[in-house]
């Protein structure tokens, strides 16, 4: 233990924890890149694409992930490598550790509210999301909250009436009302 009250065990079980939250953002993010990459295999004409949102995950999820875990690594192995000399650096390796779980959560979070308006696709008459398909018979109404920020598709699904929200964009609107 160093003079400050850090240990090469709390440093080590810190940087075992921050490879659990990264294996388990790395599976929510390549489940969701491999249901679009699906979604783009129905080769149709008609699809909507949030480009702002993909553009959006894609530098959250891929870039971002990658330098912060990279600072995580390199703060890791000047924690180990100077424990005994220099207490504080425990301390930032421990700020960009909890930065980074904060940052996976965020992202997980944002994954599974936005992940149906990033991509969908009309193919035979069904409208084909990430986690969904509905026949165009089924929908019952679209609509959005008076502060324009969610749309709701509203569908019957084995009888029973459920709903989809959406991250409101007039093009996205304009798409769905179409179909309809």
């Amino acid at each position: 233990m160093d003079k400050n009250g850090f240990s090469l065990v709390n440093v080590i079980i810190g940087f075992i924890f921050f490879i659990i939250v990264l294996f388990i953002f790395l599976y929510f993010t390549i489940n969701l890149y491999l249901k679009i990459k699906k979604l783009k295999k129905f080769k149709s004409k008609k699809f909507y694409l949030n480009k702002k949102l993909y553009l959006l995950f894609i530098i959250l999820d891929l870039y971002l992930n990658i330098f912060i875990s990279f600072l995580v690594i390199v703060s890791f192995s000047i924690s180990v490598i100077f424990i005994n000399n220099y207490g504080y650096i425990t301390y930032i390796f421990t700020g960009i550790y909890l930065f980074y779980v904060v940052f996976a959560l965020f992202n997980i979070i944002l994954n599974f509210m936005y992940c149906e308006s990033i991509y969908i696709v009309i193919y035979k008459d069904k409208l084909v999301t990430i986690n969904n398909i509905i026949n165009k018979s089924d929908i019952i109404k679209i609509n959005n909250d008076v502060k324009r920020k969610y749309l709701y598709l509203n569908y019957y699904e084995d009888k029973q009436k459920t709903s989809i929200n959406f991250k409101y964009n007039w093009r996205l609107k304009d798409f769905l009302n179409n179909f309809r």
